[in-house]
């Protein structure tokens, strides 16, 4: 795994970014004055008022696969938490609501599950060169709407998760291996 997540998590900002306007459209429907969204890199211990609505965005695990010797498949998770402030009881589920289908809509547009990740390469083994990172699907499969509520508070939650295929030379695998780096078998025992 060679891919910073904190590069894949800077290419999704720059997306949600792009689309700013439909997002502060929802927002500018419900808040009385011209709020916008707020977005923060990790989970903070405590956010104003006048900060809200806010989309933190922490870093969350990773996994890994070998495809073939010179190529691994690994999946990158990243946790989102929307939080709104609202004193429209009424309106307030179906605002977050809304904001969450909003921004979870642009993740699984099929046109953005696929994206070059910010100042990430990985050796492409068919081209024998470096190649922009890649994320080959990334999607959100589970929000949850407005899941806690805390008076005038509501959050809803989600993980984005990506996979990106990273590649390795082939003569990395000939390297010259020292003493510490050879597995040796456990001798048998005497019989």
């Amino acid at each position: 795994m060679q891919i910073a997540p904190t590069n894949i998590m800077e290419s999704l900002i720059d997306m949600i970014e792009l689309n700013r306007e439909s997002i502060d459209r929802i927002i500018h429907i419900y808040e009385s004055d011209q709020r916008k969204l707020n977005i923060f890199k990790g989970m903070k211990a405590t956010l104003p008022n006048h900060l809200f609505p806010s989309l933190e965005i922490e870093t969350g695990s990773g996994s890994m696969e070998w495809l073939t010797t010179e190529c691994q498949t690994n999946t990158y998770d990243l946790e989102f938490t929307l939080t709104t402030f609202s004193a429209n009881v009424d309106k307030h589920l179906e605002y977050i609501n809304l904001l969450t289908r909003n921004v979870v809509m642009i993740f699984n547009n099929p046109a953005n599950m696929s994206f070059v990740v910010k100042n990430e390469y990985t050796w492409n083994p068919q081209g024998q060169c470096m190649a922009p990172a890649l994320v080959q699907y990334g999607d959100v499969a589970n929000p949850t709407y407005g899941s806690n509520l805390d008076g005038t508070i509501r959050q809803s939650q989600w993980t984005w998760s990506g996979k990106i295929i990273e590649g390795y030379r082939r003569d990395w695998w000939n390297y010259p291996k020292n003493e510490d780096q050879l597995q040796h078998p456990h001798e048998l025992p005497p019989e």
